[in-house]
C-alpha cells in the first residue's frame, strides 16, 4: 500500500515510494495529477478516477474505488485508490488517501467469476441443477438451473424446503422426507429417481442426489 497527498494551493502531488513501485516509474519521478489520471486505462477506468477526484475537490465526499491502471513499462494492474479531503475556510486545499495494488485478487476473482459462468452453461446442456442445505440456518441455494427445473421464478426468491417437497408426487416426497432426514442424521447420501410437478404444472421425472 502507498501512499499520496495533493497541494491544491501549490499543485505539487507526492506519490510515496510504494506508490511509485506500483507504477514502475524511477524513485526520481515527479508526477502531477494530469500524469497521475493518465496512468489510469483509458475509457471508464479514467473516466472515473478524474471525475471521482473533481467531486471530492467540490463537494468533499471521499472516494474508494477499484480501477485498472497501466504502467509506464505497459504492465496491466488492479488498484485499491482511496482519497479524502481537506477543507479550510470553506475552500478544499488537499487531498491524500492511499492505493494498493490488488492484482492477484482481481485475477482471482475474475477466474472464479469465469469457472461459475462455464458451471452454470455446463448446468444447461446437461439439465442439471446442484443446490446446498444449511442445517444450522435452514437457509436453501440454489443454482440458476434448479429453478428452471422447477419452473420458479429466481427473483421471488429460493423456496423452503417444505415448498420444494410439496412438488414431488406423495410417495416420492415421502421417500426424500426419510432420506432427507439419514442423510442429516447418520451422513448417508442418495439417490433416488423422482417424479415431481413444477410451478407450471408441468410433470417431470428427475434424479435426485
Amino acid at each position: 500500500i502507498g501512499h499520496w497527498s495533493l497541494d491544491l494551493i501549490t499543485n505539487k502531488l507526492y506519490w510515496s515510494s510504494a506508490i511509485k513501485k506500483l507504477h514502475e516509474v524511477s524513485e526520481d519521478y515527479v508526477p502531477d495529477l494530469h500524469s497521475a489520471i493518465d496512468f489510469y486505462e483509458e475509457g471508464a477506468h479514467r473516466e472515473t478516477i478524474a471525475n471521482a477526484v473533481e467531486n471530492t475537490i467540490a463537494t468533499g465526499e471521499a472516494f474508494d474505488l477499484e480501477l485498472k491502471i497501466i504502467t509506464a513499462n505497459g504492465n496491466e494492474r488492479w488498484i485499491h485508490a482511496v482519497g479524502q479531503s481537506e477543507f479550510k475556510q470553506g475552500k478544499c486545499v488537499r487531498l491524500f488517501g492511499s492505493t494498493q495494488d490488488i492484482t492477484e485478487r482481481k485475477i482471482a476473482e475474475n477466474e472464479l467469476r469465469a469457472q461459475k459462468e462455464r458451471l452454470q452453461h455446463s448446468q444447461q446442456i446437461a439439465q442439471l441443477g446442484d443446490w446446498e442445505f444449511d442445517t444450522a440456518t435452514q437457509e436453501i441455494t440454489w443454482s440458476p438451473m434448479m429453478y428452471e427445473i422447477f419452473d420458479l421464478d429466481p427473483e421471488k426468491g429460493t423456496p423452503s424446503f417444505e415448498q420444494i417437497t410439496s412438488c414431488y408426487f406423495k410417495a416420492d416426497k415421502q421417500k426424500i422426507d426419510g432420506w432427507f432426514k439419514r442423510v442429516i442424521s447418520k451422513g448417508e447420501s442418495y439417490e433416488l429417481n423422482l417424479q415431481l410437478q413444477t410451478g407450471e404444472g408441468n410433470q417431470k421425472y428427475v434424479r435426485g442426489i
